[in-house]
């Protein structure tokens, strides 16, 4: 894959030199601002905040958030994307398949489990930036889905959280939909048991499946058309309104649209309000009578 591919799926953040500050703005000094240079032109004493050296406010949002701080969010950034007519998956070595900066996690399609003999398989990238503390929890494959469970320790994790469990999941359109689900379902049952405070993020092709019929206390984010009219290609998570899902063009011949999810959550701990509490401290002396 092409780096200015990945770069437009922004799949590799990097800083763009574009859009470093100016030679112009470069000329003012730490504690003087554009706003301070013109009024002295004009004869003007220097602002109050110019003087305390104060940073004036940021531009907000969820974009402005990401760019500043890239590898550090409180949850990824995701890409989902559904690759099809590649050639001889399972013959392709790790290294035909890697990406600069990402870790790879496969999971091949079993001919013999699956029942199919074209294609198939999961697979999972990771920014190293964003984590190097993860691992393959589970694999299943048969002829009704395909998933795969990786559990993520990020260099940074909101405290309400103890680990970021991914799970990507391929139902084919024509198989047993109840049946499908009732595997997912099972699995996923048995990692919250083992995962009680994980974030847990199920992406993958759907098709006509439902995943809230069988775990209604998910989320699903995306609000589009993935191929089509139709919206085959979902983002569950545990939490409400944690992601915000946006349209991105498809890779190579694929039919399927990419779909790039920001996190748009706050942690818990900037939202709680301070609580103040009263202690009372007994002298020394009365605790010894």
């Amino acid at each position: 894959m092409h780096t200015t591919t990945n770069s437009h799926l922004c799949l590799l953040l990097k800083p763009n030199p574009e859009t470093t500050a100016s030679s112009t703005e470069a000329t003012y000094t730490k504690r003087q601002c554009r706003r301070c240079v013109m009024g002295q032109k004009q004869g003007a004493t220097r602002t109050k905040w110019c003087e305390t050296g104060q940073k004036r406010g940021k531009r907000g949002g969820i974009q402005a958030r990401l760019r500043a701080n890239p590898t550090r969010p409180n949850l990824p950034t995701l890409i989902l994307s559904n690759v099809r007519s590649l050639e001889n998956k399972r013959q392709h070595s790790d290294s035909a398949i890697q990406m600069h900066g990402l870790t790879c996690y496969r999971a091949d399609r079993d001919t013999a489990l699956s029942g199919k003999t074209r294609g198939g398989g999961l697979c999972v990238y990771i920014n190293k930036g964003w984590c190097n503390n993860a691992v393959v929890v589970t694999k299943h494959c048969s002829s009704l889905v395909e998933f795969m469970f990786v559990k993520c320790r990020p260099f940074c994790l909101p405290w309400e959280f103890t680990a970021i469990v991914i799970v990507t999941v391929y139902i084919p359109p024509c198989t047993n939909t109840k049946d499908a689900l009732r595997e997912l379902y099972s699995a996923i049952s048995e990692q919250q048991t083992n995962n009680p405070y994980g974030f847990f993020i199920i992406a993958g092709d759907f098709n006509h499946a439902n995943l809230k019929s069988v775990l209604p206390k998910f989320y699903q984010h995306v609000n589009f058309a993935t191929r089509g009219n139709n919206t085959l290609d979902l983002v569950y998570t545990t939490e409400k309104n944690v992601y915000k899902a946006e349209p991105r063009p498809h890779l190579g011949y694929l039919d399927h649209i990419s779909v790039m999810l920001i996190p748009a959550c706050r942690p818990l701990l900037k939202l709680t309000k301070p609580v103040q509490k009263q202690i009372t401290v007994w002298p020394d002396a009365l605790t010894k009578k």
